[in-house]
């Protein structure tokens, strides 16, 4: 199943005279730089790689699951 989800990630800032400002880290879960989870990355990659489904129809099969 393909879905969207929204997650909000409430961080902890710090302000002190030593450093302009401290930042919490986020989830270890979270894939640095990348917007979509890890589930879909795999699904997409398998379909390609192994199943040999064109970007095309992998396009299209990402835009009729979030409609």
């Amino acid at each position: 199943m393909i879905r969207a989800e929204t997650t909000r990630y409430l961080r902890e800032r710090i302000v002190t005279a030593r450093w302009p400002e401290l930042v919490g880290a986020v989830a270890a879960s979270v894939l640095p730089g990348q917007h979509f989870g890890a589930n879909l990355i795999v699904h997409i990659l398998h379909q390609y790689h192994n199943n040999h489904v064109t970007q095309p129809l992998l396009q299209d099969e990402l835009a009729s699951a979030a409609s």
